[in-house]
């Protein structure tokens, strides 16, 4: 009912299959986390340079497009937003509802808060350059202002998931975990493709 009266004529899913839905969201956010700095040179300078120069046109397409859909879908999780499934509404709801301890909840609450810095520069980001692409800031100027580095966003992720195992698990559901198969893959590619350069390739 209470999201009923936020979004009034809205189809509205069960909350349980809404929680759910959160954990889901947090996890394929994380896929395109770990495969971003899988491909990002400097990061993995020394281990795949070869590979990632090697086939430069295609890594970077893929590398723009794995940190973009990662802003994107952690951004939906944080945002209060009511066409969208995100933690924020989830636990108000759980709170209107009586189905989350007060402490929890607080704990949950306080945490959101000392995330908003950097909720705020992925939202800066997926406003400025990836959704409307603003028309007076350069790319450079967009992630200049948002102040985001790699540590903070996969902070960002690890506290998604989190939240919402913590959230799913007043519905009895099982916490759930990160998984690296997609990465682990990506990794193999990336060593076979070292295994096959030229020699002479820098």
């Amino acid at each position: 009912r209470w999201l009923r009266d936020q979004v009034p004529h809205a189809k509205v899913k069960s909350l349980d299959s809404r929680l759910s839905r959160a954990v889901d969201l947090s996890l394929r956010a994380r896929i395109h986390l770990d495969l971003f700095i899988a491909t990002k040179l400097d990061v993995n300078a020394s281990r795949h340079k070869k590979a990632l120069l090697e086939y430069n046109d295609y890594f970077r397409f893929s590398r723009i497009a794995n940190e973009w859909t990662f802003f994107v879908r952690i951004n939906n999780l944080f945002t209060r937003k009511q066409d969208t499934n995100n933690l924020p509404m989830l636990l108000e709801e759980l709170e209107y509802n009586s189905q989350i301890e007060p402490e929890i909840a607080k704990d949950i609450r306080q945490r959101l808060d000392l995330l908003n810095r950097t909720r705020k520069s992925v939202k800066h980001i997926r406003d400025k350059a990836i959704a409307h692409q603003d028309d007076d800031l350069t790319q450079g100027d967009v992630y200049k202002e948002a102040q985001i580095s790699l540590d903070l966003m996969t902070e960002l992720s690890d506290a998604s998931l989190e939240i919402a195992n913590t959230l799913a698990a007043t519905h009895g559901q099982p916490p759930r975990s990160f998984f690296d198969a997609p990465r682990q893959t990506l990794e193999r590619l990336l060593l076979d493709i070292k295994a096959g350069t030229k020699d002479e390739f820098p």
